[in-house]
């Protein structure tokens, strides 16, 4: 994604780091022993390329790359994996003599343009600017004066988390619409979901849906849009055959004993939007830049699964 510097000795001075250490500094994928979302900081600091994370009471809270030039369509790249984690509120990007500091609560836009900065800039910070100003930005992280002051920039319902739940919530009420009884609707997302993570993690491959599809379809999202139930069974039947467990029985149940509910184009087309993650299918279709890609977020307590049980 980008290639980062390390986090050179008089920023980590300007933002009160010199002498932070692990667990509460993270500079190095080699460092992250086994601690809670040790993954995520190791992605962070290898895939995505960030310079450092600092976390907060074991949460990574700050995430920050410094690096030789600032480059916008890099940013807004390295800002959407980062709102994909949904752990880190927010990133400083520290470029020749600017330090940036960007909310990652903001939900990604579909070409943002100029708006990237005006939505998602808190702040910016010449050399020139008093120290303490570079350093309250660590505490106020710490302390959580930093989202009271910046309220705007960090709100709630643009997270990841809210988001995909949003998307959830109103897909089931489309598949129930579409004649699928609440269980079935919520069986069939949980599965979609799963396939999308296997998908995203390159555990399920183009050249595996190409197999299950008679090469009409690469990748979920073209299988989906298809519109060919037939196709999606057959999927279904291959994924039982090669995972073990009950998962993949038959869309919308997960039990071999009763008749699966029928699936129907229309509910796959339902399937489709919500895959596609760049639609907020509960905030009058808005487009976003990223869709949500489980290359770097992972299932967690708080996520779909957990809540899905309430949405009956």
């Amino acid at each position: 994604m980008t290639l980062a510097s390390t986090l050179g000795p008089e920023w980590k001075d300007r933002l009160g780091l010199t002498h932070r250490r692990l667990p509460e500094l993270y500079e190095s994928a080699e460092a992250v022993s086994d601690v809670p979302h040790a993954s995520a900081i190791r992605a962070a600091l290898t895939e995505m390329g960030v310079s450092a994370i600092f976390c907060v009471q074991g949460i990574p809270t700050v995430a920050i790359l410094e690096t030789d030039q600032y480059d916008r369509a890099t940013i807004i790249d390295l800002h959407g994996a980062l709102w994909n984690q949904g752990l880190a509120s927010l990133l400083l990007v520290i470029a020749e003599d600017t330090l940036r500091a960007f909310s990652l609560a903001r939900t990604p836009l579909s070409d943002p343009g100029d708006d990237f900065e005006t939505r998602c800039l808190i702040d910016s910070l010449s050399l020139t600017t008093e120290a303490l100003r570079f350093q309250n930005l660590i505490y106020g992280a710490e302390s959580g004066r930093l989202w009271k002051d910046y309220g705007e920039y960090f709100p709630p319902k643009e997270r990841i988390d809210q988001v995909l739940l949003d998307n959830l919530k109103t897909s089931h009420n489309l598949l129930q619409k579409a004649a699928l009884a609440p269980d079935a609707a919520q069986a069939l997302l949980i599965q979609a979901m799963f396939i999308a993570y296997l998908e995203d993690r390159e555990i399920v491959t183009p050249a595996y849906f190409a197999a299950v599809s008679e090469k009409s379809a690469e990748s979920f999202s073209t299988l989906l849009e298809t519109g060919d139930v037939n196709l999606f069974q057959s999927l279904f039947r291959t994924l039982h055959a090669d995972f073990n467990g009950n998962l993949f029985v038959a869309p919308c149940s997960f039990e071999a004993t009763s008749e699966a509910p029928e699936v129907t184009p229309t509910h796959l087309t339902i399937l489709a939007r919500f895959r596609s993650g760049r639609e907020e299918m509960a905030h009058s279709g808005q487009q976003r830049f990223w869709g949500y890609d489980f290359r770097y977020s992972a299932p967690r307590p708080g996520w779909s699964w957990v809540h899905m049980s309430g949405m009956h």
